[in-house]
Formats: structure tokens, sequence, C-alpha cells
């Protein structure tokens, strides 16, 4: 299954469907009116625009290769349905889209289904029911048919299918739609929201524990947890756990509390479930390479990308890679500068990144977590020390460390918005290095430094519990501007153009 980002009103929407490379699609449709209504509007396609055969109170755009038109031959309800066609003249994977905005307050947290009726012919793809949930400002959640069973495809006669959602008290309206992606033809109407019903049953004793413990992490260790409200926290909770059975299920809750630490300031915070964990212990989750090259006049190239792992070995020949290249280059070359490549660097276990690029760092310490203590703040350093024996630094074995010749060489550091997380903690680690310049553009802005708590499931929450600062102090809690920003092209790489020029001015 292949993650699809589409944008819809400017909005990413984040879904599963099977096929195969399917590219980021654009899809250029009316904007939504912000004015909702009270229900869903010519539900059952009755109501025609003036001198057209789009519906009234729907948003529809045509897309090549698609039409769709009220069609007064089928319905299920009334005189009249909406039919949507797919033919063989779509120009890649795009799909044809119709839409309309509900206004819909809560009282609390509730569930409801958007249901309506479909009929298909010959349907190669999908068609799928997507609801955004918003509160006044912002996209708030999101669902879409296909995470909830298989994909509406084939010929089949009128057929009701529902999309669940589960609202918080924080719901405004919702912005609902279907679209159909290929060929075949589709019908639609009868649509309805309804309210479901269901009672609450306590959680069974092994998920009880699993929240309990969750709890206790965040109460002690969030740098967000004077904040939450946990009156509040407890009601959501007490929802998203009835009558659930086992952890592998708790997936609604977890999800709710990081949707409660995002709306605390906390972007950070995740997940990890205990095979990617399992995996995370025995080697390095990230597929990409470290590289390195000359560039032009005696110019040393390191790209560190992120890196996976908490497995010992796996750290120290990723830290020492790094460092034998950084050797390599410097003997057998009169370097002049380095260029430091972290625009690939998304992140994971920063002490192996640091420890690798320790000769270009220097030694001593590099940043600090900043940690509140009630109204003051207390820092703990990271730092790299080097030696020409074998040592540790950062819990990171380095059998012969590296010392480069010339300590005054410039060192350009390249970053951008996929610099996140570790990837940034490497970037401050170069920052207030005399002879040090970041270039690019700012980075993802994931500067706080998370904490692994293993669950009673195995699994890990990794959550925030400090701020990060530079070797002078500097905190930084969001993202890093470089001193010279600059964009790139996929032609034209003007940043580390802009890095070579500054690293060959005398």
């Amino acid at each position: 299954m292949e993650e699809i980002k589409i944008i819809i009103f400017g909005i990413y929407l984040h879904f599963k469907y099977p096929l195969m490379k399917i590219a980021l699609l654009a899809l250029m449709a009316t904007t939504l009116s912000l004015t909702g209504y009270a229900q869903i509007k010519n539900e059952s396609f009755e109501k025609k625009k003036e001198n057209s055969l789009i519906p009234l109170d729907w948003n529809f755009k045509e897309i090549v290769g698609y039409s769709g038109q009220i069609d007064d031959s089928t319905s299920h309800l009334g005189k009249s349905s909406f039919r949507l066609i797919g033919t063989d003249k779509i120009k890649g994977n795009t799909f044809q889209n119709i839409s309309q905005a509900i206004s819909y307050e809560t009282n609390g947290f509730e569930h409801v289904q958007v249901s309506g009726y479909v009929k298909l012919k010959e349907v190669k793809q999908s068609l799928a029911f997507w609801c955004q949930i918003w509160d006044k400002d912002k996209m708030i959640g999101f669902e879409n048919i296909e995470s909830q069973q298989p994909a509406l495809r084939g010929t089949s006669d009128w057929t009701k299918y529902s999309l669940k959602l589960i609202l918080p008290k924080e719901t405004k309206k919702l912005y609902f739609g279907l679209y159909l992606m290929g060929q075949g033809a589709a019908w639609i109407d009868d649509f309805s929201i309804d309210k479901l019903e269901i009672p609450y049953s306590p959680p069974s004793a092994e998920v009880s524990k699993f929240v309990s413990d969750l709890k206790k992490i965040i109460k002690e260790n969030s740098i967000y947890k004077d904040s939450l409200d946990w009156n509040e926290i407890d009601q959501g909770i007490k929802f998203f756990s009835s009558n659930l059975k086992n952890t592998s299920d708790a997936t609604k809750v977890t999800n709710y509390i990081l949707g409660i630490l995002r709306k605390a300031g906390d972007n950070h915070s995740f997940f990890q479930t205990q095979v990617n964990a399992q995996k995370y212990s025995t080697g390095n989750t990230n597929p990409e390479k470290t590289e390195s090259a000359l560039l032009e006049k005696n110019i040393g190239y390191i790209l560190v990308p992120g890196f996976g792992s908490l497995d010992k070995k796996t750290m120290d020949d990723f830290a020492g890679d790094i460092q034998q290249r950084i050797a390599q280059l410097d003997t057998e070359n009169q370097i002049r500068g380095w260029v430091v490549d972290l625009r690939k660097n998304t992140g994971g276990n920063m002490y192996p990144m640091i420890a690798g690029l320790g000769p270009l760092i220097n030694t001593g310490e590099l940043g600090y977590f900043v940690y509140p203590d009630g109204k003051k703040m207390k820092y703990s350093a990271w730092s790299y020390t080097e030696s020409d024996k074998p040592t540790s630094t950062m819990g990171i074995n380095i059998i012969k460390s590296y010392q480069i010749r010339n300590k005054n060489n410039k060192v350009a550091v390249l970053v951008g918005p996929r610099t996140s997380s570790s990837g940034e903690m490497t970037t401050i680690s170069f920052i207030g290095k005399s002879n040090t310049k970041l270039f690019g553009e700012p980075t993802g802005g994931y500067t706080t430094a998370n904490q692994g708590f293993k669950l009673s499931d195995g699994s890990y929450l990794y959550l925030a519990t400090s701020l990060t600062a530079d070797r002078n102090k500097k905190e930084y809690r969001g993202k890093i501007q470089p001193d010279v920003l600059i964009k790139s092209t996929v032609d034209d790489d003007q940043v580390i153009k802009a890095a070579l020029k500054w690293l060959n001015e005398k």
C-alpha cells in the first residue's frame, strides 16, 4: 500500500491506495465557502445550477478525461442522481472530485457517519468518500473510506456505504466529498449525516494499564505537562478507550493523546510500534547512505543522512564511516574548506551523526538539552572529545578518532526543510563554531529533544522532554534559520554554489 498526498483546497490529504508509483496530484477545484450548512444540502441531487447539469450546493470542476452531471435516468431516491464518468482520455493518475461544506457542531466527542448510495459500472480503480474535520480555522482530522473498507470498484447496483467519523468537541464544520479515480462510471445519491449512539463499555485491564502508564509518563516528563488539562483529557481517553480489548486497538487513544500534545505546542513526540522498535534496535532503518567527494579547488564534501538505530555496532560503524571519509579526503588532498550537507537528514539518533562529524565540529560542549525546572532552566550538555587512542564519545566508540590537519578550515553546513529532529541537533552542534556558516532554507522545526519510553505492549513513546540550545546557550524553539537563505531547484543547486563561493573567498 502506498501513501498518497493530495492537495485539496490547499490542504494535504493523506490516505493509502493500492497503486504502484502514484505521483503527487494537485486537485484543482473551486474553493469551498467557509459558510457551512446545517446538513448536507441537495443530498439527492434534485436541484441544478441555473442553465447547468451541475448540482446546486456542490462544488464541481471537470478534470480532463472525466465528466460529471445530474442524471435523470436513474436514482436511488427522487428523480435524479449525479453521474461521474472516467474515460480513456484521462491524463496520468488524476481523479474527479465533487464536494460540499457542512456546518456541524458537537456536544463533546461524537461518533457520526456520512452515508450515501452508490451505483457502479466497470470502475477500474475506485470511487471513494472522504471528509475533512475542521475547527474554526484549521483542519483537525481526516478520514477516507478506503481506510475503513475495501475499495469501491467494479460493477454493482445501488448500495449504501458509510464513512465513519469521530468528531472532537472543537468541530465546527466538515468538508465532505467523493472522487472517482480511473475509467468507469459511478452514480451517487441520497446522502445523510447521522449521529451514532455507542454506549460506553470499560476497556480491558490490559488497555487500562497501557493508558495509565502512558498518562504517568507524560505527566512526569513532557515539557508541556504544565499546560495540559487532565480533567478534559481524561474525558477524551474514556471516549476513545471504550470497549477496547487489547493494546493493538489503542491507536484511537494514542492518536488522541498526540493531538492533545500537538495543541499544547508539541509537534515532535510520536509513537513507535513494537515491530518498528525491534527494527530500530537491530539495524539502521534509514536506507540512505553517507556520501563523500572532493569538490572544486580541494573542497571536502560530506553528506550525512538521517540515522535510525540503537544497535551499538550499527551506531559505531556509521560514525566510524563518516570519520574515515573525512580522514581520506583530508590526508589525500590539500583541503581548503568543508561542505557538510544535512539537507537529507530527517533525524533519528543524533549521537552517531555528531560523533562521526566530530573532526569538523571541534571538541568541547556543542549544545545543550534545556529542561524546565520550576522557574529556572537546567542545562545538560552534549560534547565531543577526540583522541588518537580508542575512545568513546556520546556513547559511540571510535577506534581511532581522526583530527583534521587544519582546524581553521571554513565549514559550510547545508540545511533545508528535510533537516529535522536529530538533523537539527547536528546542525546546532556547528552553530557558534568559528569559520562556520549555514546555507540553504529553514529547517523542519523539530528542535525539541525526544526521550524514548517503553510501554507495556513493547511499543515506545518518544516524548519531547527538553528544549535545545547551541554552545552559547541560545535556545531553539522552531525552525533554524540559515545564515545565507537561498533555494535550489532540481536542476540548479544554488545552495552548494553559494557555499563554494564563500569557501573560496580569502
